[in-house]
């Protein structure tokens, strides 16, 4: 299949930005550079607010339906051998090297026998991701129409952080909104083109986050789908797949799409590595 570019440099953007809050997170937690807090504080927040909406709205774009039960169980399977895999294996070596180095967040040794319930640490990316593909596959081949489907996903998103459920369940619908918003977007192209989509997004956005900052508490630590963040981090990814769409041909975008084919590889080595230093 070929390789949509524009996709690629918006999987390397976003990776970087996935690395660049996590060296900030870690290093405001050594409590190091007291003076910095409220720079990094702030840097988390605008980070937080799109790295992982477009990370889900950008699987959603590359989404295709499976095309029959049978094409839908082989999906799953491979998905599931592709997920499991590495989810297993940087679940064991992450905690492994957080027992041999200095992290500020230890996991004990006993999570890993609940990661099939409970994910390590950024692990859950790929946790989450498998059960969306298995729900969304699964509403495609009983042939739910996608208008209902995202209605449907709107609901379970609001039921699940009114219910607080398992993790397995709440985390999925919580995220299910924003892999959405990238199925939207592939089937409705012209988006990207909309001056007036783009600027709702960025006021959407700007004032989404000043509330949140306005509010207090732990503003900064907004990486999570929640009734306060959702529409803001939703907005977000109408204003990155904008930029990611328009900005082309040029030596930043080569840059970041080179890294884009490797975008879940960056990923799942990055916190190991980090472990280091």
């Amino acid at each position: 299949m070929k390789r949509i570019r524009w996709i690629d440099f918006g999987k390397g953007f976003t990776i970087f930005f996935v690395l660049t809050a996590h060296c900030i997170d870690e290093l405001y937690g050594t409590n190091i550079f007291p003076k910095y807090d409220v720079f990094s504080k702030l840097m988390l927040a605008i980070i937080y607010t799109f790295i992982m909406p477009c990370f889900f709205a950008l699987s959603g774009f590359l989404y295709k339906s499976p095309k029959s039960n049978k094409g839908y169980l082989y999906s799953i399977r491979k998905k599931f051998v592709n997920f499991s895999i590495p989810y297993i294996v940087f679940s064991i070596l992450y905690v492994s090297l957080q027992h041999l180095t200095k992290v500020n967040r230890l996991n004990p040794w006993g999570s890993l026998i609940f990661i099939y319930k409970q994910p390590i640490s950024y692990l859950w990316f790929l946790y989450v991701l498998f059960l969306i593909f298995v729900f969304i596959g699964l509403m495609d081949i009983i042939k739910v129409p996608f208008n209902i489907q995202l209605v449907l996903s709107i609901i379970l998103f609001i039921v699940v952080q009114l219910i607080n459920p398992v993790y397995f369940i709440y985390a999925t619908f919580s995220w299910l909104p924003c892999f959405y918003m990238g199925i939207l977007i592939k089937r409705n192209m012209n988006i990207l083109n909309n001056y007036m989509v783009f600027v709702i997004s960025l006021i959407i956005t700007i004032f989404g986050l000043a509330i949140r900052i306005y509010l207090g508490g732990s503003w900064f630590r907004n990486n999570d789908m929640l009734m306060n963040t959702a529409i803001f981090k939703v907005g977000s990814i109408f204003l990155m797949f904008f930029f990611f769409y328009h900005v082309q041909n040029n030596k930043f975008f080569e840059y970041f799409e080179k890294y884009g084919n490797y975008s879940i590889v960056i990923y799942l080595v990055h916190l190991p590595l980090t472990s280091f230093f």
